[in-house]
């Protein structure tokens, strides 16, 4: 029992030891960090599976008007849109994590806003299938999924298209909506970069002697250390920093409100066309505005 308290107690003081100041990635572990080269073996290869996903993307209009025609047309239509959906997420997934392991990169943010523009492209030429999926009518729909069992793995997918008929815009409607992907998340970018990686952080000097680096991440930690005073002082030079950057986080602000206001405008105007309902379904349940549609992968917020 002895020797447990005193590997905990050594323990413990190894882990306090590095987590007083952030460390850069290559001071981490191998075995802590994610390889993304699992995923693709260079950026190089990922483009090429960009520009072949791209090359699907603009192929899955070859369906428009044709959903409702039989079993095969619907499932082929369907499985192609899931295939190529999994691949944008893999893609995704790597030049996200990829921007995330410097925000001072700017060629890793490249590959980031490069996926997100294929995400919008996505969605507007995708803007067709809900819409056509619900002009078929229940009987044909149940015919189709006799017809082709494999249907019955989209299912799901089409009874929740189903569910929420009320609430679902035109195609025209539905492929401006996907369009503002492009800008949904601008905002809530030029935060994560600035605060993650451009704004200089404090530094604080505790009652132990311990010098602080006040990040986002150990603000968190070192706000809850027992003495008072400390806890005082890390409070305000934590938020005296941002405030000598209120112009510019005022001026990001600024551009989230215009953002919401354009949202705000297209809701009146469908709403005004298509009832109170589209209002609900375009901005909680399609997850435009909280980018979690295959169009725009979801973010921090401001």
């Amino acid at each position: 029992m002895k020797q447990f308290f005193l590997t905990f107690t050594l323990l413990a003081f190894v882990i306090n030891s590095s987590l007083a100041q952030p460390l850069e990635r290559d001071q981490v572990s191998e075995n802590l960090k994610w390889n993304l080269y699992e995923i693709y073996p260079s950026v190089d290869a990922w483009q090429t599976e960009v520009n072949n996903i791209s090359a699907q993307i603009n192929k899955l209009p070859d369906y428009k008007g044709k959903l409702g025609d039989n079993a095969e047309t619907l499932y082929r239509a369907l499985r192609n849109y899931f295939d190529i959906l999994k691949s944008f997420y893999a893609a995704a997934t790597f030049a996200g994590n990829l921007s995330n392991e410097n925000l001072n990169i700017s060629a890793n943010q490249a590959l980031d806003q490069q996926i997100t523009s294929v995400g919008t492209n996505f969605g507007e030429n995708t803007a067709f299938m809900e819409p056509e999926l619900l002009a078929i009518p229940k009987e044909k729909m149940q015919k189709f999924f006799k017809d082709k069992p494999e249907l019955d793995e989209f299912s799901m997918y089409i009874d929740n298209i189903q569910r929420l008929q009320a609430h679902t815009l035109s195609e025209p409607e539905e492929k401006i909506l996907a369009s503002f992907g492009l800008i949904a998340g601008n905002s809530s970018d030029v935060y994560g970069i600035f605060n993650n990686a451009e704004m200089p952080f404090v530094k604080v000097t505790l009652s132990t002697g311990e010098e602080v680096e006040l990040t986002p991440a150990s603000y968190t930690r070192y706000r809850t250390v027992s003495n008072r005073e400390d806890r005082s002082n890390i409070f305000s030079a934590f938020f005296k920093n941002y405030g000598s950057f209120k112009n510019t986080l005022g001026a990001n602000l600024g551009g989230k409100v215009k953002k919401d206001w354009v949202y705000a405008i297209f809701s009146v105007v469908m709403s005004a066309v298509g009832g109170e309902a589209a209002v609900s379904r375009t901005a909680a349940e399609r997850g435009v505005l909280t980018r979690t549609g295959p169009h725009a992968l979801s973010r921090g917020s401001l």
